[in-house]
């Protein structure tokens, strides 16, 4: 009986799911709630926040799911977020030099990962002690 087929790796996978569903929301409210609060220019960073951490916690989710079955996986985890690292490097040294995006924008979209980890893990607590 391999990882996929065993029955924690459905309710694993279903965590992750809403875990994803529940980053979607905040991003989308954290997008919403610095356009209100500083207009398009501060929204902009916060975005390409939001769709950094969305882009890195996908990348994560498929080397996970696909690395259990391989032999390499340690290397080819630890390869992942070497160029995952260097990536988003990259494009937040790009996205903040040239194209003049707002770097306190892009820090509050990249808190929606922390943010959303905290709701989780409360929701989470609640629930098992109902």
């Amino acid at each position: 009986m391999g990882l996929d087929n065993a029955p924690d790796s459905k309710i694993r996978f279903q965590a992750v799911n809403r875990f994803f569903l529940l980053l979607a929301a905040v991003s989308a409210g954290l997008v919403l709630g610095a356009y209100g609060w500083k207009g398009v220019d501060f929204s902009s960073g916060v975005l390409l926040g939001c769709l950094i951490v969305a882009i890195n916690t996908l990348w994560t989710k498929s080397i996970l799911s696909t690395g259990w079955k391989a032999r390499r996986f340690r290397l080819r985890l630890s390869l992942s977020y070497g160029i995952r690292f260097g990536l988003t490097a990259l494009v937040l040294f790009q996205a903040i030099v040239h194209y003049n995006q707002n770097p306190y924008g892009i820090m509050v979209g990249l808190g929606g990962l922390p943010l959303s980890a905290v709701i989780f893990v409360l929701a989470g607590s609640k629930q098992k002690k109902l």
